[in-house]
C-alpha cells in the first residue's frame, strides 16, 4: 500500500512539473514571438506531446506526440486532430479548446484518444493561441495520463474494499487523537457496542466508553505511542445505557498530515466469556449429574477402563480400583459375550452411529445380571478403541418382558381361538392386528394387513342397495363409544366371496381416557341367516299347516261320505252301465280331490313321513317316466349305481319329484331336456348348509326353461306363491315340507331365459333297503261285529254301510267315552266286539289316542283301527306304538277297508 501511495505522489509531481514547463513555454512564445524555425526545434524536442494545429489540420507533431499516438507523422500532418479522439469525448474536447484559446478555461482537461494500436488511451491537452509562418495558429501540449489513470482506479477500488472492510466489520474499529482523545472516525460495529449514533461522534472521547481511570487510560497510550502498537485483554467498556462489556482490543499508531494518529480495533468478548463462565459451570454440573446418575458410565480407552462414575461400580459391586485400568472383557459374562458385544458395537461404531445391545455383566462376586450397554466413540481417529458406555441393570425390564410375553401369548390364543374375527387400529383407521379368523375372512394375511388402511382390507357393502358402507373407526372415533354395523351388511373377501356379517367396534383408550385405536369384532352369519330364513319359512309353513290340516281332516271326512258311497254304489252298477262310468268318473275326481288335501296334509303341523331305506334312483325314474308320458320334454339321467340308500316316505318323496318334474316340463312348452343327477357328499362347516355335518345324496333337477326372476326365488316355496297362470301354489310348498320332514334341505338357483335348478341333499342310510312284492287288490268279506266311533254322522253311515256290504255287523259310538263303554259292555255280555275303528280326532270329545288306552286296560288284546283325516298324523305312521292293529286314512274306499279287516280277523282265527 506504501509503494501505492509512493507512485501516485511521483506522478502527481511530474505531471505538475511538465504543466508548470507548458505554461513557461506558451508565455514566451507569445511574448517573444519566435520564428517559426526556433518553434520547430523547440516542438521536436519536447519531452511531451506538441502539435501546431492552423485551419483546423495538423501543421506540426513532435516525436512524443506520434509516439504516444502511434502514428507517423505523414499519417498526422494535414488531417483533423479531432479525428483522434474517442467520438463520446470530440465535442468536450472542441469546446473546452475554443474556451482556453479565448482565455475563457485556464485548467487543462482530460479525455480520451484512439491510438494506432486500437488502444484507447487517456490525455490531458492545453491549448494556446500562436503565430506560426505569419498566421493564427494553436499550439496544444499532450501529456499521456493513462497510467495515472489506472492507478488512481487501482487506488480507489482499494480505498472502497478497505472502507467495505471497516464498515461491514464485526469487529470495532475506531481512530482517535492521542492529544485530545476524540473520537475522528468510527465504522457502525462500534457505534452499535458503545450504543451511540452517527452524528455523536463528533463530541465523544475515548474517556466517554472507556470503563477505566484516566491515568490508566493515558498509561496505555503513551505505551502505544512509544511502541507504536499493544494488545489489551480484559478492559471494561460501558455503554451509553450504561451496562459493562469486556473488550479484547489491538491499537497501533498511524502518522497522517503531520500527526499521530490511534487505530484501534475492539472485539467485544462479553458473550464469549460468559458462555466459557457457563461452560465452567456446566462441566462442573455434568460432573456432578455424572457423579449422581442412576446409569452406570465408564470410559474406555483401547479396552482399558480409565473413568466411571459411582453407579458404575455400585452397579458391579466392586469400588473404582477393583477395576481401573483393566481390561472391559473382564465386566463381560463370558469370553463369547465379549465378543458379541465387540461384534455389535464395530458395527455401528464404524459407520459413526452409537451402538447398543442387551448383554449378560458379571459383578465382583461373579453372579451374572442383564444390563443394557449404549456405546459412543469420543475420538474420531480411533473410534473403536476410545469408548463412553453407559450401562443400565435391565433385570426388571427382563422380568417384565418375560410376563409380558406370557400375556401377549395368552391373549394371541384367546384370539386365534374365538370363533369371531378381530382386527385393532390406531386411531387414523391403520391396521396393527387381525386374528386367524379375520384373515380367513377377509382373505388378508395379517402381515400383508399391517399397516394399511381398514378400508382397503375389511370391504363392507350394504346387502341391499351394494353401495359401500362407511368406516367403522370413523364412527367409533366420533361417537366415542360402542358401534354396531347396520343389518344386511356384507364383507366382500379378497378373493370375491361375500358374508353376510355382524359386528360392532369399540375404541381402545389409554389412561387418560384417549382413543389411541378401534376394536373391531365381526362374525360371519351367512348360514345363521340362511337357518333364520328357513325357520320364517318353516314358522310360517306350520301357521299355515294349521289351518290347511283342520281344513283337510273336514274335507277328508266328506270325501269319506262322498267316496264310500261311490265305491259301494259301483258294486250295484254294471262296469257296462253308463251310471257305472259317471261313478268312475266321479271316485277320480274324489281321489284327486284327496291327492289335494294329502298335499295340504304333507305340511300340516304333526305331519310325520312313513320312512323305509330305499334307493332314491328308483323313484326318480319312476316319477319321471310316469309324469312326462306323451311330452316332448325327455329326462336326461346321471345316476350312479353306487348311490348311498336313503330313508323316505316313498309317497312323499314320490310327491316332490313329481312336482319338480311337473313345474320343468311345464317351463319348456316347446320341448327340451330335464337333467336329473343324483350324487353321493359329505356335507361340512365350509359348505354353509343348514344341516348337520354327515353323510347326504344330492339330488339336481335342472331344466333349460324361461327360469325365475331373482326377486321371486326369496318367495319360492311360500304356500301359494307361483308364478303360473295355472297352479295351486302349493307344489313347492308340499316338497319343501317333505325335504324338511326327511331331515333335508332344497334350494333353487335361476336365471331369466337359462333355466332353474333345484337341489336336493337327502341324508344317507346305513340300512339296506327292503325288496317289497306287490299285492293283489281284492274285495275280502269277513264276518264279525265291529264297533265304529266317528265324530262325523255322514261318516259313520257310510262305513256302516260298507260295513254290512262285506259282511260285519257294526254299532256306532260318536266320541272315545261312549265307544269305551259300548266295548266295556259288550265285553261282560256274550256278544263282545270283533274289531273297533277308531277316528283320531274328535272335537270336544275323547279321540282315538285317549280311547286306545282306555280299551287296553279292559282287554290288552283288543283289536283297534286308527282312522283319521290327518293322515299324516303321528300316530298314523306309527299305529302300533300306542296300540293299534291297523290303520285306514280318511278318505278309503271299500277295498281298502276290507282289506285291512281281513289282515285283522286273519289274524284272530290263527
Amino acid at each position: 500500500m506504501k509503494d501505492e501511495e509512493k507512485t501516485k505522489k511521483e506522478l502527481i509531481n511530474e505531471l505538475a512539473k511538465t504543466r508548470q514547463r507548458i505554461a513557461e513555454l506558451e508565455r514566451s512564445v507569445a511574448e517573444t514571438g519566435w520564428a517559426d524555425e526556433f518553434s520547430k526545434i523547440l516542438i521536436l524536442t519536447s519531452p511531451i506531446g506538441i502539435y501546431i494545429v492552423q485551419d483546423g489540420k495538423l501543421k506540426l507533431v513532435s516525436p512524443n506526440f506520434q509516439k504516444i499516438t502511434g502514428y507517423s507523422e505523414d499519417e498526422l500532418v494535414g488531417t483533423d486532430p479531432l479525428r483522434l479522439v474517442v467520438p463520446e469525448h470530440r465535442e468536450m474536447v472542441r469546446e473546452n479548446a475554443v474556451k482556453m484559446l479565448k482565455k475563457e478555461r485556464q485548467f487543462p482537461y482530460e479525455f480520451g484518444v484512439s491510438a494506432r494500436s486500437g488502444e484507447m488511451k487517456w490525455i490531458v491537452e492545453t491549448v494556446t493561441p500562436i503565430q506560426y509562418q505569419g498566421r493564427p495558429a494553436a499550439l496544444g501540449n499532450f501529456i499521456d495520463i493513462t497510467e495515472l489513470k489506472r492507478m488512481r482506479e487501482l487506488l480507489r477500488e482499494k480505498e472502497q474494499r478497505y472502507q467495505m472492510l471497516i464498515q461491514n466489520s464485526v469487529d470495532a474499529i475506531y481512530l482517535f487523537d492521542p492529544g485530545t482523545k476524540r473520537v475522528l472516525e468510527a465504522n457502525p460495529a462500534f457505534l452499535k457496542l458503545v450504543g451511540c449514533k452517527a452524528d455523536e461522534i463528533s463530541q465523544l472521547t475515548i474517556y466517554d466508553f472507556i470503563y477505566h481511570d484516566k491515568e490508566g487510560i493515558d498509561a496505555w497510550i503513551e505505551q502505544v505511542l512509544k511502541s507504536g502498537g499493544i494488545r489489551l485483554e480484559g478492559r471494561i467498556w460501558q455503554r451509553k445505557d450504561g451496562n459493562l462489556l469486556n473488550i479484547h482490543l489491538t491499537a497501533n499508531k498511524i502518522h497522517e498530515k503531520g500527526k499521530d494518529i490511534i487505530f484501534v480495533v475492539a472485539r467485544d468478548e462479553t458473550e464469549k466469556i460468559r458462555q466459557e463462565k457457563m461452560l465452567k459451570e456446566n462441566k462442573e454440573l455434568l460432573d456432578n449429574i455424572l457423579s449422581a446418575s442412576p446409569v452406570g458410565i465408564g470410559m474406555f480407552a483401547e479396552g482399558i477402563l480409565i473413568w466411571g462414575n459411582s453407579t458404575f461400580f455400585t452397579l458391579f459391586g466392586a469400588k473404582q480400583s477393583d477395576y481401573a485400568g483393566r481390561s472391559v472383557s473382564l465386566l463381560c459374562a463370558s469370553g463369547e459375550e465379549y465378543r458379541r458385544i465387540q461384534k455389535v458395537f464395530k458395527e455401528y461404531i464404524s459407520q459413526g452411529k452409537p451402538a447398543q445391545v442387551d448383554a449378560k455383566m458379571k459383578r465382583k462376586d461373579g453372579s451374572v445380571f442383564d444390563a443394557h450397554l449404549k456405546a459412543s466413540s469420543f475420538d474420531t481417529s480411533k473410534p473403536l478403541e476410545n469408548l463412553i458406555v453407559t450401562i443400565s441393570d435391565i433385570s426388571w425390564r427382563k422380568e417384565a418382558e418375560a410376563i409380558l410375553a406370557e400375556e401377549k401369548e395368552r391373549l394371541s390364543v384367546t384370539l386365534r381361538s374365538i370363533g369371531d374375527g378381530v382386527i385393532c387400529t390406531d386411531a387414523a383407521g391403520a391396521i396393527i392386528l387381525m386374528n386367524k379368523i379375520a384373515q380367513d375372512l377377509t382373505g388378508w394375511k395379517e402381515e400383508e394387513a399391517i399397516g394399511k388402511p381398514l378400508t382397503e382390507v375389511f370391504h363392507i357393502i350394504n346387502e341391499e342397495t351394494r353401495q359401500r358402507c362407511g368406516n367403522p373407526v370413523d364412527k367409533v372415533i366420533q361417537t366415542g363409544g360402542i358401534v354396531g354395523l347396520a343389518n344386511h351388511t356384507v364383507l366382500i373377501s379378497r378373493d370375491g366371496t361375500e358374508r353376510v356379517l355382524a359386528d360392532s367396534g369399540a375404541p381402545i383408550l389409554d389412561r387418560e381416557g384417549k382413543i389411541i385405536g378401534v376394536v373391531l369384532v365381526f362374525r360371519d352369519i351367512t348360514k345363521q341367516r340362511e337357518m333364520e330364513k328357513e325357520f320364517q319359512r318353516v314358522e310360517k309353513l306350520e301357521s299355515i299347516g294349521l289351518l290347511a290340516g283342520g281344513i283337510a281332516h273336514d274335507f277328508n271326512n266328506l270325501l269319506m261320505a262322498i267316496l264310500g258311497n261311490i265305491s259301494m254304489a259301483k258294486m250295484y252298477a254294471s262296469a257296462d252301465d253308463k251310471l257305472f262310468k259317471s261313478l268312475e268318473e266321479a271316485e277320480k275326481a274324489s281321489l284327486c280331490a284327496k291327492d289335494l288335501t294329502q298335499q295340504l296334509l304333507t305340511f300340516a303341523t304333526g305331519g310325520e313321513p312313513v320312512k323305509k331305506a330305499a334307493f332314491i334312483s328308483e323313484l326318480i325314474k319312476d316319477s319321471a317316466s310316469f309324469v312326462l308320458r306323451g311330452s316332448n320334454v325327455r329326462c336326461d339321467f346321471s345316476l350312479p349305481d353306487d348311490l348311498w340308500p336313503v330313508e323316505v316316505d316313498k309317497g312323499q318323496m314320490t310327491q316332490v319329484f313329481n312336482n319338480l318334474i311337473i313345474n320343468a316340463d311345464q317351463a319348456m312348452p316347446e320341448g327340451g331336456i330335464i337333467k336329473v343327477k343324483a350324487e353321493n357328499i359329505s356335507i361340512g362347516a365350509e359348505h354353509n348348509l343348514p344341516v348337520t355335518a354327515g353323510k347326504y345324496v344330492k339330488i339336481t333337477v335342472k331344466d333349460e326353461g324361461t327360469g325365475i326372476a331373482e326377486k321371486y326365488l326369496p318367495q319360492i316355496f311360500d304356500p301359494y306363491f307361483t308364478t303360473k297362470q295355472k297352479g295351486s301354489g302349493l307344489g313347492l310348498t308340499t316338497a319343501y315340507s317333505i325335504i324338511r320332514g326327511h331331515n333335508g334341505y332344497i334350494s333353487v338357483e335361476s336365471e331369466l331365459g337359462v333355466g332353474t335348478s333345484f337341489y336336493i341333499y337327502l341324508p344317507a342310510s346305513e340300512k339296506e333297503p327292503l325288496k317289497q312284492k306287490e299285492k293283489a287288490k281284492e274285495l275280502f268279506v269277513g264276518k264279525g261285529k265291529v264297533l265304529l266311533m266317528d265324530d262325523e254322522e255322514a261318516v259313520r253311515e257310510v262305513v256302516g254301510e260298507m260295513l254290512k256290504m262285506i259282511g260285519y255287523k257294526v254299532e256306532f259310538a260318536k266320541e272315545g267315552a261312549e265307544a269305551v263303554e259300548f266295548y266295556k259292555k259288550a265285553k261282560e255280555s256274550a256278544e263282545p266286539f270283533d274289531a273297533v275303528i277308531l277316528d283320531l280326532t274328535v272335537p270336544g270329545g275323547m279321540g282315538g289316542k285317549d280311547a286306545i288306552q282306555k280299551l287296553l286296560e279292559i282287554d290288552p288284546g283288543v283289536k283297534a283301527i286308527v282312522s283319521s283325516g290327518y293322515s299324516n298324523d303321528p300316530i298314523m305312521s306309527d299305529f302300533k306304538k300306542y296300540g293299534f292293529r291297523g290303520v285306514v286314512a280318511k278318505p278309503y274306499k271299500i277295498g281298502e277297508l276290507s282289506e285291512e279287516l281281513h289282515r285283522l280277523m286273519r289274524r284272530k282265527q290263527k
